[in-house]
């Protein structure tokens, strides 16, 4: 049995997913999303982060595989891509301290395994093909259930997935 999470991290909210898999199937065990107070200021709420997901990953005491976070992207947004680093840093930092590999990867790279093309689109129809694509994997119930940031994590962990196998070099 593998385990293996997924991690969307962001200035304001931070999805998470654990895909739970062995050879003949597989199933989204936990999916969370972290959410800090806006009130707060910055490093409050980077500080939240750190203790929730400190928690979270001491929860399940070494039993994660591979941790997959999202690589950062500088678009038109440079200050916003500054302030979710600073998220993504504290996400891969508390990974790196209870799972054995850590890999970031870009949303591009997410996406393909899952079938779709990324170029042309916009953040709106991408997230949708996104959960399109998780509906056909684990369940149209299932996934309509999750927040953004979780099916996002899920599309990570199903990278990770493809990644411990093999198929995704």
């Amino acid at each position: 049995m593998r385990r293996i999470v997924g991690i969307d991290p962001g200035s304001r909210s931070t999805g998470v997913c654990v895909l739970k898999a062995s050879q003949l199937s597989w199933d989204l065990e936990t999916t969370r999303t972290f959410v800090s107070a806006s009130k707060l200021e910055r490093p409050y709420r980077l500080k939240t982060l750190l203790e929730r997901l400190d928690a979270f990953f001491g929860s399940y005491k070494k039993e994660l595989d591979l941790a997959v976070v999202e690589a950062g992207a500088v678009g038109r947004f440079a200050k916003a891509a500054l302030v979710v680093s600073e998220a993504r840093g504290i996400a891969l930092a508390v990974a790196a301290r209870y799972v054995p590999q850590v890999r970031e990867v870009t949303v591009q790279e997410a996406r393909k395994v899952l079938g779709i093309a990324s170029f042309g689109q916009r953040r709106d129809e991408g997230k949708a093909a996104v959960r399109r694509a998780l509906g056909i994997v684990f369940g149209d119930k299932r996934v309509a259930a999750l927040r953004e940031d979780e099916a996002d994590a899920a599309a990570l962990a199903w990278w990770g997935l493809f990644a411990l196998s093999g198929t995704n070099r």
